[in-house]
């Protein structure tokens, strides 16, 4: 049931982008929620898929059909389901991220362990803005 939903109700308002080496790392809003994932192509290239999930369209809290009462996350539903959106591709390790720059705040790391260090380095290279904290929930993999 999650995941009909997913498919018509959050899949189509996605727009999932795929980072390689020739493509400039895109702009990720500050404190908005993005999916990140390592990729794999046919070939073995490892690519990376970022998927914003903030917005507008669908609501952040989703009801579980199979258990009344109970709530998820509507970014951890589209975690859940983001190889759908990378089809061509193998995914790999993934999780939530969201980015704060230029706050009044000590600059701070937080990490995950299974987490790709190289994802922080490349965020950080290319914001327009001083990143001062990335917050990166437990281990969604």
């Amino acid at each position: 049931m999650l995941e009909t939903f997913f498919d018509t109700n959050i899949a189509p308002y996605l727009g999932p982008i795929i980072v390689g080496k020739q493509q400039p790392f895109p702009f990720l809003a500050n404190k908005e929620l993005n999916a990140i994932v390592l990729l794999k192509n046919k070939n073995g290239k490892n690519k990376m898929g970022i998927v914003p999930c903030s917005n507008t369209i669908f609501p952040r809290l989703i009801p579980v059909p199979s258990n009344p009462g109970t709530f998820m996350l509507c970014e951890e539903l589209i975690l859940h389901f983001v190889s759908k959106l990378f089809d061509h591709y193998s995914v790999g390790e993934k999780s939530i991220i969201r980015i704060t720059r230029n706050a009044d705040i000590e600059v701070k790391d937080v990490l995950d362990e299974d987490l790709d260090y190289r994802i922080i380095c490349e965020i950080e290279k290319n914001f327009s803005t001083k990143l001062v904290l990335h917050a990166i929930p437990r281990s969604s993999t």
